[in-house]
């Protein structure tokens, strides 16, 4: 039998965020203001919303004008929503070399990776279930960085995308112009239809890049959802605590500027009662960006997603 995956928040927990949703009065553009407001006084950083991380891939990638001729890096193992935006565009690679048009440096589950890559203007930082405790971005070390709102609040939608660079801002101001709600309404829709089904319903990926604009619904779920940015924080720093007490996990690199969401157990380090409670996957514990030193590790979750009933029965499953 297999263990469903709990890498991040699940449907449940995004349908709950969903339902809780109150209803408001302020208008789509009040609240897209007020989230944006929200992320950019955080960080000190502009911050622009959408959709998605993956959508706000896409719409860097068309900033960037990146096409077939270019070719672009991502490590392995990462995410199908990363290959699949990249794929839109150019050239995939997970094979590293020196003059790589554009790289994708991805903080894997919250933990931090060096890079090689010196030109800020080839780096995009994949910051997407990050856990910021201090608020300190990778920039200015690249021009962006984006972050994925249903891995981190647990809403249904939304990412976020970080740059300094001014000639973004007017872009954005054109892309948004430019696109259709309708697309957003019918995306929307199969995603929701997704949430409260039993059976898995795939068809709003298809969309998912194409699509920059959020309507009422998805900005009153993310708007009502923002104080789960402070109750990540605390549910993380606390089970990291409990765990960091019961196992040695100092092999892992553990910055103080943000948390993991799941902590990544090399197989060979721990003893597994019940492993069968648990997913496996594959983790570089190089923490090299473009190293391929990949190794099969057991994840132990810690974010808001995962009950703390079911936290302590899968640290109990580890010696």
């Amino acid at each position: 039998m297999s263990v469903e995956d709990y890498q991040w928040p699940d449907f449940d927990f995004k349908l709950n965020s969903f339902n809780s949703t109150p209803k408001t009065s302020a208008s789509a553009q009040d609240m897209l203001h007020k989230i944006e407001d929200f992320y950019s006084q955080k960080f000190n950083t502009p911050a622009y919303l959408f959709p998605s991380a993956r959508a706000g891939l896409s719409a860097i990638f068309r900033f960037k004008n990146i096409s077939r001729q270019h070719t672009l890096f991502a490590p392995k193992w990462s995410s199908h929503c990363v290959w699949d935006v990249i794929s839109r565009y150019a050239n995939p690679t997970s094979v590293h070399y020196p003059n790589i048009d554009l790289a994708l440096v991805v903080h894997k589950w919250g933990y931090q990776f060096q890079t090689t890559l010196q030109d800020p203007s080839k780096i995009i930082h994949d910051s997407v279930d990050s856990i910021f405790t201090s608020y300190q971005l990778s920039l200015p070390s690249a021009e962006f960085e984006v972050l994925s709102l249903p891995k981190i609040l647990g809403t249904f939608c939304g990412g976020i995308v970080f740059s300094k660079n001014k000639s973004f801002d007017q872009f954005m101001l054109q892309l948004r112009q430019n696109s259709s709600l309708g697309l957003a309404t019918f995306q929307e829709k199969h995603k929701l239809d997704e949430l409260k089904q039993t059976q898995i319903i795939t068809t709003w990926q298809a969309d998912e890049w194409r699509n920059f604009l959020l309507t009422e619904v998805a900005l009153s779920n993310i708007e009502s959802n923002l104080e789960n940015n402070k109750r990540g924080v605390e549910v993380a720093t606390k089970r990291l605590e409990i765990v960091s007490k019961k196992l040695n996990i100092d092999y892992l690199s553990i910055g103080s500027e943000r948390l993991p969401c799941n902590i990544p157990l090399e197989v060979s380090r721990h003893h597994f009662k019940k492993p069968e409670m648990l997913i496996k996957r594959q983790f570089n514990f190089s923490f090299k960006n473009e190293m391929d030193s990949f190794l099969p590790a057991y994840l132990l979750p810690i974010h808001i997603g995962i009950s703390e009933e079911r936290f302590q029965a899968m640290l109990r499953a580890i010696a």
